[in-house]
């Protein structure tokens, strides 16, 4: 969207369909960036000395569906300024043409109550949008000053949909890891408990994290109750970025369940820096290793269901312990953290036995 200012745009967005997976919507996120190039000249009109720190306010205001979402201030302000009296040289300044809000983050809002969720943001039409962008120049300016601002306004927004997939993970896989050998191959290797004669495993790999192909398969060694398997992934050549894996198992009457997804940077250092989970199977707590630096994160934890079954804040960390606040009976489980501010999320799962 781009204006001269004070606008008022009216446009829809698409709601969260849950078909065809029947994923189950936990957060919408609401996020907008701006950036505004002003030029703003200031006129001393008064026989008088005049000093003030000028400054730029914008209020953005979003309703969804009528009901507002949104309503957020942000402020760029000026050097110090002084302002000789009137028909002397220095009687006026000018500022710019320069930003004052440079591809500056506006707000970012999440949205996790479940009935507005379901009511507005889920279902397979629209959200109608009406985001209004209002600037305030005047602002700690002197009586008998004169302020012309010029304004131009570029502003991205943007509806972001957290969601989490149903798709049952297998319980009988203990441990599933991905290391990359070399730049041409990935070493993926797994046990599994309580192993079935006729079950098999298809390999699936993605190199953006969301479509899986089958790059191999193995039937399974019904000889031991726990069983482990190894299979080399042959990178192709012109392959770069990161890589994801997950195993599909296939009962002999043609259930599938999938394992938890693991990931190797091919132009990296392999699979260190990824979202972790252990101990798994945990007992009363579990500890998460996100990468990157300490930011905040919400925790949430999902039963296969999909029901909430806890929500946790952690400001500051990228190392973090779980206390289950309850025991949790057994069966699979989804974690995912988010930062409200970023939007980056990280999910994973365990099983409890």
């Amino acid at each position: 969207m781009s204006s001269g200012g004070t606008t008022v745009y009216s446009f829809a967005m698409p709601q969260f369909n849950p078909s065809p997976g029947g994923y189950t919507l936990l957060s919408a996120v609401l996020s907008s960036t701006a950036t505004t190039g002003a030029t703003i000249s200031y006129q001393n009109t008064t026989a008088f000395f005049q000093d003030f720190f000028p400054s730029v306010i914008r209020t953005d205001n979003v309703k969804v569906n009528g009901s507002t979402a949104v309503n957020k201030n942000n402020e760029y302000d000026f050097n110090e300024t002084t302002l000789t009296a009137q028909g002397t040289p220095t009687d006026n300044v000018t500022y710019g043409p320069a930003n004052t809000f440079d591809n500056t983050n506006l707000f970012t809002t999440t949205i996790t109550n479940s009935t507005t969720l379901t009511n507005v943001y889920q279902g397979s039409g629209n959200i109608n949008i009406s985001y209004t962008s209002t600037f305030f120049t005047n602002n700690f300016v002197p009586t008998g000053v004169t302020v012309t601002p010029t304004l131009s306004d570029n502003i991205n927004f943007s509806v972001t949909y957290n969601f989490c997939n149903p798709t049952t993970l297998s319980s009988n896989i203990l441990n599933f890891t991905a290391e990359k050998e070399n730049g041409q191959k990935v070493d993926l290797k797994w046990t599994s408990a309580n192993e079935q004669a006729g079950r098999k495993y298809y390999i699936e790999a993605a190199y953006n994290g969301q479509e899986f192909a089958i790059a191999g398969s193995m039937p399974s060694d019904a000889s031991m109750n726990d069983a482990s398997y190894g299979y080399v992934y042959a990178v192709p050549p012109t392959a770069t970025g990161r890589i994801y894996f997950r195993l599909r198992q296939i009962e002999t009457d043609g259930t599938a369940t999938w394992s938890e997804v693991r990931s190797v940077d091919l132009d990296g250092g392999g699979s260190n820096a990824v979202f972790s989970i252990y101990p798994n199977p945990p007992s009363d707590y579990i500890n998460l290793s996100i990468p990157g630096d300490a930011q905040d994160w919400q925790v949430d934890l999902f039963a296969a269901d999909g029901s909430l079954v806890q929500r946790n804040y952690y400001p500051g960390q990228n190392s973090i312990r779980v206390n289950f606040v309850r025991r949790l009976s057994a069966g699979s489980y989804f974690v995912r953290a988010a930062n409200p501010q970023s939007g980056k999320h990280y999910a994973s799962s365990f099983v409890i036995r």
